[in-house]
């Protein structure tokens, strides 16, 4: 039985959702075994500005909740407001930065160094990238199966045929048969990404 208000669900897709290529619902993947996923570790990692303190306190108070061993890692970017005093008390204990304002929109490498230096530090098999409209309602009942997986943005454009075919070629380098699956966003808030892909493609000599 699934814990009180947690939601079923759909073995299929959900109306309106276009999935990649071959699959015929949202968990079409392969289980890793029992073994690996009782031995994967999570960590939290959640950039933070100026806005929204009732909610970021939320946040991270239900992830402790759920996550009681999981280290988190707040950074504070560019803002004012100090969570440091609240990172060490056990309702939330976390770890705190604060860091220059960078402008990662139209520059993101300042962004992926960040990540690979938070991943470094939590050191843990996923890093579950939290931002602050993130709801968490329990444990994830589902062991991850790939490097990143995110939620099924199908509203914005896909990426274009030549940044897919960009990605495969960097991705084959590692795996010759990666394929890019599904072409639309997806990794925000509430995404998990592999702490070893990450020290990967986000490392200095890699982000150009």
């Amino acid at each position: 039985a699934l814990p009180k208000g947690w939601p079923r669900l759909s073995p299929r897709a959900p109306e309106g959702v276009e999935l990649p290529d071959g699959w015929e619902g949202p968990w079409d993947y392969e289980q890793p075994s029992s073994e690996v996923a009782a031995s994967a570790t999570y960590g939290f990692y959640l950039p933070v500005f100026n806005q929204a303190v009732p909610a970021i306190l939320s946040l991270l108070a239900s992830v402790r909740n759920f996550y009681t061993d999981s280290p988190m890692h707040v950074l504070q970017d560019g803002g004012f407001i100090d969570f440091g005093a609240i990172c060490v008390l056990p309702r939330y204990g976390c770890t705190f930065e604060q860091v220059p304002p960078e402008n990662s929109r139209w520059n993101p490498h300042s962004w992926l160094l960040r990540f690979h230096r938070v991943a470094k530090r939590l050191g843990t098999t996923y890093v579950i990238y939290l931002e602050p409209d993130v709801l968490v309602r329990g444990r994830h009942r589902y062991p991850p199966a790939f490097d990143a997986g995110g939620i099924y943005d199908n509203f914005n454009p896909q990426i274009h045929q030549e940044t897919a075919a960009y990605m495969e070629k960097l991705g084959r380098k590692v795996n010759p048969c990666f394929k890019v699956r599904w072409r639309h966003f997806g990794l925000a808030g509430g995404s998990y990404f592999r702490t070893a892909a990450i020290l990967d493609a986000f490392d200095g000599a890699n982000v150009r």
